[in-house]
């Protein structure tokens, strides 16, 4: 068969990240996108998205239907995954299936990720203690338990360390609610635990309570259960905190794992010292619509190079003045791509290398953590449906850090934000005309979206999403199209109203799950590459006004996007 270049027309899902939807206000619409050719190349400048989008790993930790929060922290006792020695890493799987879900949803079909902590001891009070029942309740320093200890974070490693579902792990287990006190661990204990959570774990973020030089030296995080309080702040506050600790002595902590914690709102309420006037009011609404506390929240979410919190996130989202304010909390947790530019070859030879130029900046407060790679995308320039799919090599979005230094005066970074001039290739396959190469649905696909506003022109970028392959289910209507993970079925088309407070039929009750749906369930641990496209801020289609669905439709006489799958026909 005679093959010709590929054009490339209409490329990259670039790229990082999956994106859930992007709760846009009513003045904030799309813009055009820059786009010129020189030397044969195409270049393309898309402008950035001022809006908040609520994409994984990063924001409130908690799930809104309506808001902003696709992640999920989940105390877990010894007892409920592990009895007596001999209980294997199944029982710690079937435990993660029973608990990642929301209302009959999976956690893979919401968008969510899961960060789970194992304690032993709520508070002290009788009975909500949970060891093992071959263990002594209230102890923590026998060879045994230090046996016990090391042999159950080497199975954690093996339950947790591949799922898709799971973001980071908090280390817990030891004193009042996993967070290290009532007991503190030991030296000898610490050593023991930075080792083994070391080794366990590869490829998932550990998070500690405390900045102990062991836990620093290993490279891990920080959950912090009382953050911004006035009283643990710096000049004043204690210097074996982590505020103080972070500010003068471990200043480089967040560029290897996150920094996370919770607001404490009982002290808000309950404590003169606390200041809540002068910090951040007394519950989490308060602090969405007052500018003043937004402000100093955001400004520590800055200093400290947060990626999310909890206890704030109880929040309402259905009163549309909080949502606003958590909208800018949200821009400023974690990381914010802003794709500048990007450029690509106007065709391909058969057998070459696809190279592709970036330039992103992250103007957020925080890495992201996990190695999910960059997906570049080809569509046929007649039918506009995709040809081609694959990861580019040679970008790790892992290095695109933020800014440092944090002015408080000036509100900014001292070191802004720097660009990242990336290039990474990929290999299409050129003995195939273009349009023959049928569409696979183990690859993410680019945002249909564009098919309702106007006609595709050459050489326009038309979705820029960061990708992993992994099966996805493609979803229009939520102001800003997107793919999310799904790593069971294939891709189908979906329409839900940007922010919808109340269903106006009743939810349809969830089907049984069949005996292979949950065989399925338990070894998605062991899949890879199923994390979701997460929007670039470079992204059009994000601005779209609650309620106006009309947009959607897609035109007569254009292609159905996304085309379907022969399987399903």
């Amino acid at each position: 068969m005679k093959t010709r270049p590929l054009p490339l027309l209409a490329l990259l899902y670039c790229a990082l990240f999956p994106v859930e939807r992007a709760l846009a206000d009513d003045e904030q619409h799309s813009r055009s996108i820059g786009t010129s050719v020189q030397n044969g190349w195409v270049t393309v400048a898309p402008p950035e998205f001022e809006g908040a989008i609520n994409n994984p790993l990063k924001g409130f930790r908690d799930y809104k239907k309506d808001g902003y929060g696709l992640l999920k922290r989940q105390y877990i006792k010894w007892n409920d995954i592990e009895v007596c020695a001999d209980d294997s890493v199944e029982r710690i799987i079937a435990h993660i299936n029973e608990i990642t879900n929301i209302k009959g949803k999976r956690f893979e079909d919401l968008n969510v990720k899961l960060v789970p902590r194992v304690y032993l001891d709520w508070n002290g009070s009788s009975g909500r203690q949970y060891w093992p029942a071959d263990l002594h309740t209230f102890d923590y320093d026998s060879p045994a338990f230090q046996e016990r200890l090391q042999r159950l974070v080497e199975k954690l490693g093996k339950a947790w360390d591949e799922d898709p579902r799971i973001f980071a792990v908090q280390m817990g287990l030891i004193g009042y609610w996993g967070e290290h006190h009532n007991p503190a661990p030991t030296a000898g204990q610490r050593r023991l635990l930075a080792e083994a959570f070391q080794k366990a774990f590869k490829h998932k973020p550990v998070l500690v309570r405390n900045t102990d030089a062991e836990f620093m030296q290993a490279g891990f995080g920080i959950y912090y259960d009382t953050f911004a309080n006035i009283s643990r702040e710096p000049p004043g506050g204690p210097k074996d905190q982590f505020p103080w600790q972070a500010t003068h002595v471990y200043r480089e902590i967040w560029k290897r794992a996150p920094i996370e914690g919770e607001v404490e709102y009982n002290w808000q309420q309950q404590r003169e010292s606390a200041n809540p006037e002068g910090t951040f009011g007394r519950t989490p609404d308060e602090t969405m619509l007052v500018p003043a506390y937004r402000r100093y929240m955001i400004d520590k979410v800055r200093r400290y190079h947060t990626s999310y919190l909890g206890w704030i996130d109880n929040y309402h989202d259905s009163d549309l003045k909080v949502l606003a304010g958590a909208a800018e909390l949200q821009k400023a947790f974690g990381y914010r791509f802003v794709l500048d530019s990007a450029s690509y070859p106007l065709a391909v030879q058969p057998g070459k290398k696809l190279n592709v130029k970036l330039t992103v900046r992250n103007t957020g407060s925080a890495p992201f953590y996990l190695d999910w790679p960059v997906a570049v995308g080809l569509l046929d320039p007649e039918t506009k449906r995709p040809v081609w799919s694959a990861p580019l090599s040679g970008v790790d979005i892992r290095k695109w850090l933020p800014g440092e230094d944090w002015d408080r005066a000036a509100f900014a970074y001292s070191r802004l934000a720097v660009p990242y001039d990336e290039t990474g290739h990929s290999n299409p396959s050129g003995g195939h005309q273009a349009g023959q190469i049928p569409p696979r649905p183990s690859h993410p696909r680019p945002s249909g979206r564009h098919d309702a506003e106007r006609p595709f022109r050459h050489g326009e970028l038309l979705s820029w999403r960061l990708a992993s392959a992994g099966l996805h289910r493609h979803r229009r209507g939520t102001g800003g199209c997107c793919f999310e993970e799904h790593p069971i079925r294939r891709p189908r088309l979906r329409r839900q109203p940007l922010l919808q407070s109340a269903r106006k039929t009743p939810r349809r009750p969830p089907a049984a799950t069949s005996g292979r749906e949950s065989r399925r369930a338990m070894d998605s641990r062991s899949r890879k590459g199923t994390h979701q496209p997460l929007a670039l801020l470079g992204a059009q289609g994000t601005g779209q006004k609650p309620g106006k669905r009309d947009s959607h439709r897609r035109p007569r006489g254009r292609p159905r996007w996304p085309p379907r799958h022969p399987s399903s026909r």
